[in-house]
């Protein structure tokens, strides 16, 4: 038993171990962001600028940026499922979330990237 009489948590084996296995990744770079957001992006922001850098590498930037910048559930929704390719029931287990709540994040997500990238494209 754990500290105050709480039961650990242990792994139930209803979801694949994958799920279990990126909730902790997902919680654990929650926390990182949460103790130095600026650290991971700062790299990115501090870059070369478009001028310097071939098209490729400064739409790339531009995205990370754009990424970077989202709330963090849309970001985590995005990642998971563009990224990592989970399902939203995958998502919703992973995140503690609804897999409605996933697929809702996903669209908001993805509307306020364009909408970001429209803007900077406008520019």
């Amino acid at each position: 038993m754990a500290a105050g009489g709480a039961r650990p948590r242990r792994f139930a084996w209803r979801s694949p171990l994958r799920t279990w296995l990126l909730g902790i990744v997902v919680h654990r770079c929650r926390d990182e962001w949460r103790r130095r957001p600026a650290a991971g992006a700062q790299e990115v922001l501090d870059g070369p600028g478009p001028s310097v850098a071939p098209p490729a590498v400064a739409t790339r930037v531009d995205l990370e940026r754009a990424v970077a910048a989202l709330p963090a559930g849309y970001r985590e929704a995005l990642l998971l499922h563009d990224v990592e390719e989970l399902t939203h029931e995958e998502i919703a287990a992973v995140r503690g979330v609804t897999p409605g709540t996933s697929k809702s994040q996903l669209a908001r997500a993805r509307a306020a990237l364009r909408q970001m990238l429209q803007g900077e494209a406008g520019r």
